[in-house]
């Protein structure tokens, strides 16, 4: 297990207030198949924006948040939309494999205004 077993599409995302963006963790060789969550500012219990189980279900925080989750070949993909975004959406998020080590990521997500 090493770190390039899980990594955000981008590192780095910029959405105009107002619109969706989307966010995608991937996680390879199988370590996202126990689960996943993804995080904003810090890996705690509160700070969870989404959570994926190992059947692939997802539940998040917000009514404006959606996941889903893919799996094939051992890869995971889970993809986060946040819709009609605000400033507070704004930071960093963090996607966690919820297996014993914990395999842990960060990407920034920036708000602009048009």
């Amino acid at each position: 297990m090493c770190i390039s077993d899980i990594s955000f599409v981008d590192n780095q995302v910029e959405y105009e207030i107002g619109q969706s963006s989307t966010i995608e963790c991937v996680i390879l060789n199988g370590y996202g198949a126990g689960g996943s969550k993804i995080y904003k500012e810090s890996v705690s219990d509160n700070s969870i924006v989404c959570a994926i189980d190992a059947a692939g279900n997802g539940t998040c925080a917000d009514s404006r948040v959606s996941v889903v989750s893919e799996t094939t070949d051992g890869t995971t993909r889970v993809i986060v939309t946040l819709a009609n975004t605000t400033c507070s959406d704004a930071g960093e998020y963090l996607c966690k494999a919820d297996i014993d080590d914990g395999l842990v990521t960060s990407m920034k997500l920036g708000a602009i205004r048009m």
